[in-house]
């Protein structure tokens, strides 16, 4: 993914707090590569915020047809572990 992402205008970026929001949280890949460019762009820090999350262990629940398990949206971290992942 990198080279995906480039900040047009790093002058509007330099020294700010950066709020990235994100439709899913799946692998944290994305999340990564835009906090990276931001950070090398000047940032002085990016949160990264999101509707979503896949779950670590989705094939294994796939097999369940369990009621408690529809619409589960986190998966074994929490918002610490997420933002660590992304390096925020």
């Amino acid at each position: 993914m990198r080279g995906a992402f480039a900040v047009a205008r790093a002058a509007e970026v330099t020294g700010r707090e950066i709020v990235l929001v994100d439709d899913v949280y799946t692998t944290g890949t994305t999340a990564t590569e835009c906090a990276r460019v931001l950070r090398k762009a000047g940032a002085a820090t990016v949160w990264v915020a999101t509707v979503a999350r896949t779950l670590k262990l989705a094939s294994k629940y796939e097999e369940l047809n369990v009621p408690e398990f529809q619409g589960l949206e986190a998966a074994e971290t929490d918002e610490v572990e997420s933002l660590e992942t992304v390096k925020a």
